[in-house]
């Protein structure tokens, strides 16, 4: 029963879904340079990124890189789809990871 627990009890996941195909190497980086400040601020503000979760939806090899590396720096999970998925199935898994925790 939710009443009879602390917020301090419940595990709170924050969720981020990336679809990011880009064409260039340019595109690619300033993309990931956006995306690393996100991250970045959101792992910190979230003990490390032990509760955040990023589904990519099939993005460019270099965005794709980049998550893996900065989930590896981090506590945060990476969920890498083959291609776009919807983003309503991103979140569907990024909920499922949660529950399973």
């Amino acid at each position: 029963m939710i009443s009879s627990l602390s917020l301090a009890q419940i595990p709170c996941y924050v969720a981020v879904v990336t679809y990011m195909p880009v064409a260039t190497d340019e595109h690619a980086a300033a993309l990931i340079a956006s995306l690393n400040g996100l991250l970045a601020r959101l792992t910190q503000q979230n003990a490390g990124g032990q509760n955040l979760v990023v589904v990519d939806n099939g993005s460019a090899p270099l965005v794709q890189q980049a998550l893996q590396q900065w989930a590896a720096d981090s506590m945060a999970m990476v969920i890498a789809n083959a291609h776009n998925q919807g983003i309503a199935t991103a979140h569907n898994q990024a909920v499922a990871y949660a529950a399973s925790q």
